[in-house]
């Protein structure tokens, strides 16, 4: 079970990621969200340490606020 949500978390981070080199911010900002939402479920499970998850949340977070600013 462990292994499936990890492996959904880490999808969903390199999608936003891959999202934001792009630079096209409405779909950047949809998958910041659900990757968001994965991260914070997966470190509520204990899947992920919390910190690591809150690490990589605002480090995504960070970078579509510079994509739309």
């Amino acid at each position: 079970r462990s292994r499936s949500v990890r492996s959904a978390v880490r999808t969903s981070v390199r999608t936003a990621r891959a999202s934001l080199e792009k630079g096209d911010a409405k779909s950047a900002q949809a998958d910041v969200a659900r990757a968001s939402q994965d991260l914070a479920r997966a470190a509520a499970k204990g899947v992920v340490h919390p910190r690591a998850a809150a690490r990589t949340t605002s480090r995504i977070q960070r970078a579509l606020s510079r994509l739309d600013g």
